[in-house]
Parts: C-alpha cells; structure tokens; sequence
C-alpha cells in the first residue's frame, strides 16, 4: 500500500511540474502574442500613413474596352494602307485580349481578307 501511495504522490508531483511547465509556456506565448500584435500594428499604421499620401488606381473596364476599340480601328488603318501582315497581327492580338464579341467576329473577317490578300 505504501508503494503504490508513493507512486501516486510520485505521478501527481510529475503532473505539477507539466502543469507549471506549460503555465510558463504559455506566459510566453502571450507576452510573444503581445509583441507580434503590436508590431502589426505599427505596420498598420504605416501601410495606413503610406496609402494616404498615395493616389489610389481605378480598374476601369470602360478604358480597356475603348483601348481595344482604338486598336481596332488601327488594325483596320493598317488593313486599308495595306500593311496586311501588320494588320493580320493585330486583329489576332485583339482575339488574344479578349475582344467584345461584336469587334471579335470583325477581327475574324479581317484576319480573313488579309490572308487571302498576302
């Protein structure tokens, strides 16, 4: 019976020490927690104080549409000064882009008539 009381008293004194082991640990791991928090903050701010002097940019479909438009019409400029090769390039690199689908089937045409021309 004594055995076995030293045992238990042994297991509940290897217990103690695990639990203050892992009470330290995890002190640490809050006073770390603190210091990362802290530091994001401070990045925060200035992420925050940079973006404020900076210009924001706008994505705009509308310029991109109207670029490709602009291409367009250059495409068909190079198809009427007869630069079919040049011509033949840009309405594939319009096809590549993306193209709207009305502007799409014209290139297709284009591409047509600068093959059967070259």
């Amino acid at each position: 019976m004594v055995d076995k009381v030293n045992e238990l008293e042994s297991k509940e004194s290897l217990a103690i020490n695990r639990q203050k082991e892992l009470e330290q640990n995890v002190a640490a791991l809050q006073v770390e927690n603190k210091d990362i928090s802290q530091q994001l903050n401070e990045l925060r701010m200035k992420l925050f104080a940079s973006n404020a002097n900076a210009q924001p940019t706008v994505f705009s479909p509308a310029s991109i549409i109207s670029s490709l438009r602009d291409e367009y019409s250059e495409g068909v400029s190079l198809f009427n000064q007869r630069k079919y090769e040049d011509a033949l390039e840009t309405f594939g690199s319009l096809l590549d882009k993306g193209i709207e689908e009305s502007l799409a089937d014209n290139c297709e045409y284009w591409m047509g008539e600068c093959r059967l021309l070259t």
